[in-house]
């Protein structure tokens, strides 16, 4: 299983992406990305928002 973490220029987390899978019309399996929701961080550091986690279909 792969995961990529994306980070800010202070190394905080802003996305984090694992392989998946999810079953589709007709129970077939469909490859790609479970994406985290994007992190927003306060002038303090503090994270203070995070958006809607997402499916996206595709191979790395």
């Amino acid at each position: 299983m792969k995961t990529v973490v994306l980070t800010d220029g202070l190394g905080r987390g802003i996305l984090t992406a694992k392989q998946g899978e999810t079953r589709g019309a007709g129970n077939q399996r469909q490859y790609g990305w479970n994406i985290s929701g994007a992190l927003r961080y306060d002038a303090k550091g503090w994270a203070v928002a995070e958006g809607q986690n997402e499916f996206v279909p595709g191979r790395m």
